[in-house]
């Protein structure tokens, strides 16, 4: 089950009370959530930073990745459904020697600052 606003994802349950439920947020580094770049169509893994950002991993440095791109899930993980928006790439960078960019993701809302939620069930 994952929770939602309607400007998108904000993370999975991860356990459910009596009384109300915790979630890993997005941006938590316990997080990975599959997602797509909106413009190319390329997957890759969004993991969380603990800072309030996460890193889009596993994109080919062949692919052309820009400031602003957005990004939203790709429903390939099984626990997000498709086309959910979760952010915008925030940097981009291709260092020598690695395989993969090193993109980094601002989310498209203040997930510490959510105070209701909708729960999806798949």
């Amino acid at each position: 089950m994952v929770a939602v606003t309607p400007l998108g994802p904000v993370g999975k349950i991860h356990r459910i009370f009596d009384d109300g439920a915790s979630i890993i947020l997005l941006t938590d580094v316990n997080s990975s959530v599959a997602v797509r770049l909106q413009s190319t169509r390329v997957v890759g893994i969004l993991e969380g930073r603990g800072d309030g950002t996460c890193s889009l991993k596993y994109v080919s440095k062949r692919v052309e990745v820009k400031v602003g791109e957005q990004v939203v899930t790709s429903g390939l993980d099984g626990i997000f459904p498709d086309g959910l928006f979760v952010g915008y790439v925030s940097e981009v960078k291709k260092e020598e020697g690695e395989m993969f960019q090193l993109i980094q993701v601002l989310p498209a809302q203040d997930l510490n600052a959510i105070e209701e939620v909708v729960i999806l069930k798949r």
